[in-house]
């Protein structure tokens, strides 16, 4: 099999789709990130031996991989196949070491 004759026929007729997904983090208050959640999956922390859940999310920028942390995780009812805008709110503290990420998270109506 030619690989590489596939790989030129199918960028000439425009049949490829992008797979790739891309990490994403939230770094300043206020940045939003827009799309359909495709899928969710667990992701495990062996430094802190926890589990949180790990977003995919079709953005117009592409495939995005998030991680939104258990406050979303356990309170916010998010279905596969449904527009989001997520916005970053900051941290808030939860101890005298520990804090928490807090997201605003709207679905958006087709």
């Amino acid at each position: 099999m030619d690989y590489e004759k596939m790989f030129k026929s199918a960028v000439d007729a425009g049949k490829m789709e992008e797979v790739s997904v891309i990490p994403f983090n939230f770094i300043t208050e206020g940045q939003t990130l827009i799309g359909r959640l495709l899928s969710r999956k667990v992701h495990h922390f062996d430094e802190t031996d926890s589990d949180c859940m790990e977003y995919t999310i079709d953005t117009d920028a592409g495939k995005v991989s998030t991680i939104l942390g258990a406050l979303v995780d356990q309170k916010a009812e998010l279905k596969d196949g449904e527009i989001y805008a997520v916005t970053y709110k900051g941290k808030t503290a939860l101890s005298a070491s520990r804090s928490a990420r807090i997201y605003q998270v709207m679905h958006i109506e087709e």
